[in-house]
């Protein structure tokens, strides 16, 4: 995640660098993770998941990032590259 490129996080940072707003970067970054999160367990943008994990971590610059593990069902799971494309 690259603070200077989130508008939310830009506009909040009024006069300051977005280094110095930890507390915005992480809400901004926990506000798309749980869209993302919604959009793959709850929309089943990827297919109807059986398993998921996931875990957030903080870089040195106390930029967050996840890692995310999901398991599909099988008849929703891409068989060939067209199915990825």
């Amino acid at each position: 995640m690259k603070a200077e490129k989130y508008k939310e996080i830009i506009e909040s940072c009024a006069g300051c660098s977005p280094s110095d707003r930890p507390d915005i970067i992480k809400q901004v970054f926990k506000l798309k993770l749980d869209r993302l999160i919604h959009l793959l367990l709850e929309d089943h943008i990827l297919g109807v998941q059986i398993a998921s994990i996931y875990a957030i971590e903080f870089q040195k610059r106390d930029l967050p990032h996840a890692h995310i593990l999901i398991t599909i069902r099988e008849q929703d799971q891409p068989i060939t590259p067209d199915d990825v494309d």
